[in-house]
C-alpha cells in the first residue's frame, strides 16, 4: 500500500509541474496576441484632467469637439505617432479640431518638431500640460463641444486616438452648455408621455 501512495505521489508531482508548464506557455502566447492586437482604450491614470471637468483650450471656439494630443520631441513613442495625427486630422477634419500641443523642450526645438507633425501642431502652449495636470507624453484628451472632458490617457497607437476622436463625437446631451437635453429629446419624451396618457 505504501508503494501505491508514492507512485501516485510522484504521478500527482508530475502532473502539477506539467500542467505549470501548459499554464506558463499558455499566459505567454495570450501576452503575444494582446501585444500584436493591441488595445484600442488609451490607457487610463489616476492623474490628468478628470471626465467631465471643464477645460479651457485657448484659440479654439467652443461647440466643436476637440482631441489635444501632448507631445514632446524627446518621446520616440510620439514620433512614432507622428503620422497618426495626421491621418487622424484627415479622418475628422469636418468634425473635431485635432491639436498637437508641443511641450517638454526649447522653443527652437518644438518648432522644428511641430513642422514635423503638420499645421494643427501647436508650440505656443506648453503651459497647457501643467494647467490640465498632464503626467507625461504621449497623452491625449477628448473635449466635447462644450469644453468638458470625454475620456483621456496615454496613447501609444493610431487605434486609440480615433477612440478618443469618437468619444469626443459622442452625443450626450448632459454636456450642453446649460445642462438641459436637446429639443429633440424633448419632443420625443412628450410623444411618449402622451402616449402613455392617452
Amino acid at each position: 500500500m505504501t508503494d501505491t501512495w508514492r507512485v501516485l505521489f510522484v504521478l500527482m508531482a508530475f502532473g502539477l509541474v506539467a500542467e505549470a508548464i501548459f499554464l506558463v506557455a499558455l499566459m505567454r502566447q495570450v501576452g503575444s496576441l494582446l501585444l500584436v492586437v493591441g488595445t484600442t482604450r488609451p490607457l487610463d491614470l489616476p492623474a490628468g484632467p478628470k471626465v467631465g471637468a471643464r477645460l479651457s483650450l485657448p484659440g479654439y471656439p467652443k461647440g466643436r469637439p476637440a482631441v489635444v494630443a501632448f507631445v514632446s520631441p524627446d518621446c520616440t513613442q510620439c514620433k512614432s505617432l507622428a503620422p497618426g495625427f495626421g491621418r487622424l486630422h484627415e479622418l475628422y477634419r469636418d468634425q473635431l479640431d485635432v491639436v498637437a500641443v508641443v511641450a517638454h523642450a526649447d522653443p527652437e526645438t518644438r518648432t522644428r518638431y511641430a513642422a514635423e507633425i503638420g499645421a494643427f501642431a501647436r508650440t505656443d502652449m506648453p503651459a497647457l500640460m501643467q494647467d490640465w495636470e498632464i503626467p507625461g507624453t504621449p497623452y491625449a484628451v477628448a473635449l466635447d463641444g462644450s469644453r468638458r472632458v470625454k475620456g483621456g490617457g496615454i496613447v501609444n497607437t493610431l487605434d486609440q486616438l480615433e477612440t478618443l476622436a469618437v468619444t469626443a463625437l459622442a452625443l450626450d446631451p448632459a454636456s450642453s452648455d446649460d445642462g438641459a437635453p436637446p429639443a429633440e429629446t424633448e419632443a420625443v419624451d412628450k410623444s411618449c408621455q402622451e402616449e402613455v396618457v392617452v
